[in-house]
């Protein structure tokens, strides 16, 4: 059975969480994070949220992650969950994702910066939560 190493840091790069989880062929990110927290010994080792941003761009995004652990993104002061697949920022949401064998799924708070997340996956979010205050 594959696995993949999913890694959640804190913006200062701490671990919140660590763990190699087993999947099978066809699951996408969003089922490995389901795994994990169906696996953690209890729910404040390891919960998630995520929240539905559409298919309408030309890279379609889908379901992004908003909260690790109750640690949400906030728009007010411009931190967000962002999510990198084998060292790479990720370009879709974690329904779109397929992870190989031995890969490396992390999540990090970010703190958005306009010339750092130019045309991210990060700029999305920040602009969706901009238009919605």
């Amino acid at each position: 059975m594959p696995t993949t190493t999913l890694n959640i840091l804190q913006t200062d790069g701490s671990t919140l969480y660590s763990a190699k989880i087993s999947f099978n062929d066809g699951d996408n990110v969003q089922n490995i994070l389901e795994k994990a927290a169906n696996t953690a010994e209890s729910t404040s080792i390891f919960t998630f949220g995520a929240q539905y941003y559409g298919t309408y761009q030309s890279s379609p995004l889908g379901y992004l992650v908003n909260m690790f652990n109750s640690i949400y993104d906030s728009p007010e002061s411009h931190n967000y969950w962002d999510f990198s697949y084998n060292g790479s920022q990720a370009t879709q949401g974690i329904d779109y994702v397929l992870p190989a064998d031995d890969s490396t799924i992390a999540f990090q708070q970010q703190h958005y910066e306009e010339k750092l997340h130019e045309g991210t996956v990060l700029e999305h979010k920040h602009r969706h939560h901009l238009a919605r205050y």
